[in-house]
């Protein structure tokens, strides 16, 4: 995932007529093999998120790499000007469950 494609995203996301600031997101990177971003670039994707503090946000990272980004993101988060609940896991059903999201087709 590059700084590019998280600026694409959350543009995309602003741009689309049915999405609600309040939605909550789930950031699945478990299949990601690198994050291509500083400090500064996590800084300013946060700043210019397009989620509401109303919204709830789950990362899911199982490389130790990948956790401790989400960790600095979610905590550049909780310290916004417009902070949103944010938890970083290693799994995604325990991310779904979170988000109160019941999945049958992921293992209890």
């Amino acid at each position: 995932m590059t700084v590019a494609e998280m600026k694409a995203h959350d543009l995309q996301l602003r741009n689309d007529p049915d999405f609600n600031s309040e939605f909550n997101q789930l950031l699945d990177g478990t299949n990601a093999t690198a994050l291509d971003a500083s400090y500064e670039h996590l800084r300013e994707t946060v700043r210019y998120s397009p989620f509401s503090p109303k919204s709830r946000r789950a990362f899911v990272a199982r490389s130790t790499h990948g956790f401790g980004m989400g960790r600095m993101t979610a905590t550049l988060i909780e310290l916004s000007q417009a902070p949103s609940e944010v938890s970083v896991f290693t799994d995604l059903s325990s991310a779904l469950k979170w988000l109160g999201i019941r999945d049958s087709s992921l293992p209890e």
